[in-house]
């Protein structure tokens, strides 16, 4: 019998453990709060956005091991991978079936509402999607599907779109923490078009030409949002990006997460030249 702590070998994975408590660690945070009253006047609704929250951060989390793994050459990362997505699919579960409770059961309100508010059909077909992905991701689904596997995965990143899409809606004037998120995945697409050109992302300059791309890409996308659905001059919003007066706009925290594998690479071939020049062995 497989158990999901174990790896493809029936040893008992660290790293498969690390991210099973990471993926309750929410979970833990939100019913905690529920019983202690502490997620405000109206629980329920905020227990809904956070769940949602945790569901593209997952995702996104999860679209990133791939790039990671090109980066680091660690391959035992692609061991977590499905219990990410599996954790995106559960929270953004868990997220739908909380806006039902707040509906009051009333599934009829609920499809309506679906069906007439934009960014709830937009949020309704991630889910379809993530679930799609969950089911077809057992072992025995990759067997079966064969080349239909990987033509229905390379969806994730339509869906990942969409989900971020989904918050941006969803999150009325304050679009910080999704503007984060549509950087995150602004960076993750660079990679992946790196990759597929043929930049090693073991290079140090492959990763900052993506830094400072995702960082440019998360100001304009900031920008478009302001633009087109809002009445806030964008252009303001864009100059924002240059005053740290107030707090560090989402552009320069997305250079900063996206500088650390390029400052990981960089620094790799120093200590490890190090290290062979403090162990004489190591060298022979």
């Amino acid at each position: 019998m497989k158990f999901p702590w174990n790896d493809r070998a029936g040893k008992l994975s660290v790293l498969k453990i690390a991210a099973l408590i990471a993926a309750f660690i929410p979970l833990v945070f939100i019913t905690t709060g529920y019983k202690t009253n502490i997620l405000g006047p109206r629980p329920i609704t905020e227990a809904i956005h956070q769940t949602g929250d945790w569901a593209i951060r997952f995702f996104l989390i999860s679209l990133a091991v791939t790039p990671l793994r090109h980066i680091t050459r660690w391959n035992r990362l692609i061991l977590i991978r499905r219990i990410l997505g599996l954790t995106a699919l559960a929270y953004a579960a868990l997220h739908f079936s909380l806006y039902i409770v707040d509906q009051n059961w009333n599934l009829l309100r609920v499809a309506s509402e679906i069906w007439l508010r934009i960014y709830l059909l937009i949020g309704f077909t991630t889910l379809l999607g993530l679930t799609a992905l969950g089911i077809t991701s057992t072992d025995g689904m990759i067997r079966r599907m064969g080349k239909n596997w990987n033509r229905l995965h390379s969806l994730a990143y339509p869906l990942a779109a969409l989900g971020v899409l989904h918050f941006f809606m969803q999150s009325k004037a304050d679009v910080t923490q999704a503007t984060l998120m549509a950087g995150f995945l602004i960076a993750l697409l660079l990679y992946r078009f790196a990759h597929a050109r043929g930049f090693p992302l073991s290079s140090v300059w492959t990763l900052l030409v993506v830094a400072v791309l995702a960082a440019v890409g998360t100001a304009l996308a900031e920008y478009l949002w302001f633009a087109l659905a809002t009445k806030i001059p964008p252009t303001r919003v864009l100059f924002a990006n240059l005053s740290f007066s107030y707090s560090i706009r989402p552009m320069w925290w997305i250079l900063m997460a996206a500088l650390l594998p390029a400052l990981w690479v960089g620094i790799k071939p120093v200590t490890h030249s190090q290290s062979r020049k403090l162990n004489p062995l190591a060298q022979k």
